[in-house]
């Protein structure tokens, strides 16, 4: 598994505060410029947010093989 950036790294282990789904949805690129999974390196498709603290959303970008397996 990929390691979150050092904002997140803060915000999990000093915090003590974990990760929670709230959503899945597709990723729209009005640009058309690719965006990759956070796990395989694929171009991904879908987006999952997470809800970190009461006021940080974290979203990463999966592909349809890896979205499955995120919880």
């Amino acid at each position: 598994m990929k390691q979150c950036p050092i904002f997140c790294r803060w915000i999990l282990g000093e915090r003590k505060t974990k990760k929670v789904l709230t959503a899945v949805r597709p990723l729209v690129e009005p640009r058309g410029k690719a965006k990759f999974c956070a796990h395989r390196g694929n171009i991904a498709t879908q987006e999952a947010l997470f809800r970190v603290d009461e006021s940080v959303i974290l979203i990463e970008r999966y592909c349809d093989r890896c979205i499955n397996n995120v919880k």
